[in-house]
C-alpha cells in the first residue's frame, strides 16, 4: 500500500499514473462462517468530478474487475492491462486490511433464519428479528421481493384483522399456520424434528382455493412483476418448481390450480407433475438436477402448498399431505393478505426473541406426542396435523403477549382448529381407504357374503351361481369404497381363491344363454 498514492484525484503506483480515478473499499461482506469477501462496496471519484460513485462487486470478480466497463468516465492510463491489474491489487489489499481488522460485515444470499450472531429472519428484502452486531448486505436476488403489507401497519391492527379473518373463514387458520410452520423449518431441522409435510387444498373450481393460498401462504410479492413470488401453475416445468423448493428456504412455494381437463393427456401430465413435486418436497434425500454439464444434488428447503381439483392417486403421496377440502365458497376481504403479511412479520420479531424457549418446548411436546402414539397407524399424517396445532398455539402466545386476544378467544380458536383437523384426518383416511388396493382374499370374502345375503343378483345352474362380472364389480366398488377396482382383478381374485368354474378354453367366464358369466361354485 505504501507504493500507492493519490494525487490530483488520480491513482499512482510509485511514479506511474495508473488511472484517472481514486477507488477505495468502503465495505467488505463475508458469508457466514467464512473470512473470504463475498461482496465489496467500492467508492470512487473520477478526477475532475466532485461526486463520488458507489458500486458493488462480487468478491470472486475483484481480481478481474474492469472500471471502464461500468463507467465510461473511468480510464486506465499507461499500459492499460498492467494498470488494471495494479488497481485491483490496490483494492484487494484494502479488503485484506479490513478483514484483518475484523471490520467486515455479513453477506446474506439465502432466505430463512440466520445467526448474525443474533437470530434474524431474511425475507421480503430485509431482515426481521433481533438486529445483528455487524453490518449486513443482502444479495441482489433477495431484494427483489417484499412482504405484501404496508411498512407502517402496526401489530395490533394487523393481528386483529387476521383474527377477524379466522373467525369469518376458519380455513384461513390452517393456511396461515402452515406458513408459520414453514418459516420455522430450518430451525426445527436443526434439532432433529420432522418438517416434511404439504398443505393440499382441494375443492371445486370457484370455491376460493387459490385465493386462500395466495392471501395466507404466499405473503411475498415479486417487486418487478407485482405478483406473488414463488407461485407456479399447472403449465410450469418440474425443474423450475424443484429449483424453487431448493432455493426458497423457510418460504412457501405454491403449485396452483391443478384442474381437471377434458383432454386425457393434459390431465395425465398434471398428475405426473403433482406426483414428482410431492415426492421432491417431502423426501429427506437430495434430488438430482442438471447444473450445466454437471449433475448436482439439491434438497428441499421450502414448504409446498398445492391447490387442485383432483387428489393424489397414491396413498403414500396423500399421507404426506395436510388435506384441506373446501366444500363451499370462501369469503375474503381486500385487506386479508396485508394483515396476514404484517402479522407474519410481527410474529417473526416475537419468535426471534423467544426462539430458544419455543424450540425447546416444541421438542418436549413433540416427544410426548410421539410417545403417546407409538402404535398409531399413519403416524406421519397425525404428526403433520399435531405440528400445525402446535404452531397455532405458538401464534396465540404471541397474540396474547401483544394484548390482542383473550384466553377465552384462544380456546375457541383452538377448538375450531381441532375440529378442522379432525375433519381433515377423516377425509384423508376415507380417501386412503379408496386408494389402498383391495386384497384378493377380501374380494373373495365380500363376494361370498354378498351372495349369501342375496345382494348380488345370481342365477343358479349346474351347482354354480352365475353372476355378471360388471354387476359384481360395481357391488364390490360400492362396499369397499374403491372406485378404481377393476373387473380383471375381481375375476383373478376369485379364481385364485378356487371359487370359479372355467370353460374348456380356460377362460374365467362361462356362457349361459349366449352371455358370459362368472360361474361361482356353490360350495368350495
Amino acid at each position: 500500500m505504501n507504493n500507492f498514492y493519490v494525487s490530483n484525484g488520480k491513482l499512482y503506483f510509485e511514479t506511474t499514473c495508473l488511472a484517472n480515478f481514486d477507488p477505495a473499499v468502503r465495505g467488505v461482506f463475508c458469508r457466514l462462517g467464512t473470512n473470504q469477501p463475498a461482496l465489496l462496496v467500492i467508492e470512487y471519484i473520477v478526477s475532475g468530478y466532485g461526486t463520488p460513485c458507489t458500486i458493488q462487486v462480487q468478491g470472486s470478480h475483484l481480481r478481474t474487475f474492469n472500471f471502464e466497463s461500468v463507467d465510461f468516465a473511468c480510464r486506465y492510463l499507461g499500459s492499460r492491462s498492467k494498470s488494471r491489474q495494479l488497481v485491483n491489487d490496490y483494492l484487494c489489499q484494502q479488503a485484506a486490511d479490513m478483514l484483518s481488522a475484523n471490520t467486515c460485515g455479513v453477506y446474506v444470499d439465502a432466505l430463512g433464519w440466520h445467526n448474525l450472531p443474533a437470530p434474524v429472519f431474511s425475507a421480503g428484502g430485509g431482515l426481521t428479528g433481533m438486529q445483528p452486531a455487524h453490518a449486513v448486505c443482502l444479495a441482489q436476488e433477495l431484494t427483489g421481493t417484499r412482504l405484501a403489507c404496508d411498512a407502517d401497519l402496526d401489530a395490533n391492527t394487523a393481528v386483529t384483522g387476521l383474527i377477524n379473518a379466522f373467525q369469518r373463514t376458519p380455513e384461513t387458520m390452517v393456511a396461515f399456520s402452515f406458513t408459520l410452520f414453514t418459516s420455522m423449518r430450518s430451525l426445527l431441522q436443526q434439532v432433529g424434528l420432522p418438517v416434511s409435510c404439504i398443505l393440499y387444498i382441494a375443492g371445486t373450481q370457484g370455491f376460493g382455493k387459490s385465493q386462500l393460498a395466495k392471501r395466507f401462504c404466499t405473503l411475498l410479492d415479486d417487486t418487478a412483476r407485482k405478483l406473488p413470488a414463488n407461485s407456479f401453475d399447472a403449465g410450469s416445468t418440474f425443474a423450475s418448481i424443484r429449483d424453487a423448493l431448493a432455493q426458497q428456504r423457510d418460504q412457501i412455494v405454491l403449485l396452483d390450480d391443478l384442474c381437471r381437463s377434458s383432454v386425457i393427456g393434459e390431465e395425465t401430465e398434471r398428475r405426473k407433475l403433482l406426483s414428482k413435486v410431492i415426492r421432491s418436497a417431502t423426501n429427506t434425500t437430495a434430488f438430482g438436477k442438471k447444473a450445466g454439464a454437471q449433475n448436482a444434488e439439491v434438497n428441499c428447503t421450502a414448504g409446498l402448498v398445492v391447490t387442485a381439483e383432483m387428489l393424489p392417486e397414491s396413498a403414500s403421496e396423500l399421507t404426506r399431505c395436510i388435506l384441506l377440502q373446501i366444500d363451499r365458497p370462501l369469503a375474503f376481504q381486500p385487506d386479508d393478505r396485508c394483515f396476514a403479511a404484517a402479522s407474519f412479520r410481527y410474529f417473526l420479531l416475537w419468535f426471534a426473541e423467544h426462539q430458544a424457549d419455543e424450540i425447546q418446548q416444541f421438542r418436549r411436546d413433540f416427544d410426548a406426542f410421539v410417545g403417546a402414539r407409538q402404535n398409531t397407524v399413519d403416524l406421519r399424517l397425525y404428526t403433520a396435523h399435531w405440528q400445525q396445532a402446535w404452531v397455532l398455539s405458538c401464534f396465540c402466545r404471541f397474540a396474547i403477549d401483544r394484548g390482542v386476544i383473550s384466553n377465552e378467544a384462544v380456546l375457541k380458536m383452538k377448538d375450531c382448529f381441532s375440529s378442522l383437523a379432525r375433519q381433515a384426518i377423516a377425509n384423508t383416511l376415507a380417501t386412503l381407504k379408496r386408494l389402498i388396493p383391495v386384497r384378493p382374499e377380501e374380494v373373495a370374502a365380500l363376494t361370498t357374503q354378498g351372495l349369501q345375503t342375496r345382494h348380488i343378483p345370481a342365477t343358479p345352474h349346474n351347482g354354480c351361481l352365475y353372476v355378471r362380472l360388471e354387476i359384481l364389480t360395481e357391488y364390490l366398488r360400492r362396499v369397499t369404497q374403491q372406485p378404481s377396482l377393476d373387473p380383471k382383478s375381481v375375476s383373478a381374485a376369485l379364481l385364485s381363491a378356487g371359487m370359479l368354474e372355467t370353460d374348456n378354453s380356460g377362460k374365467n367366464t362361462k356362457k349361459l344363454d349366449g352371455r358370459r358369466y362368472l360361474a361361482i361354485r356353490c360350495r368350495q
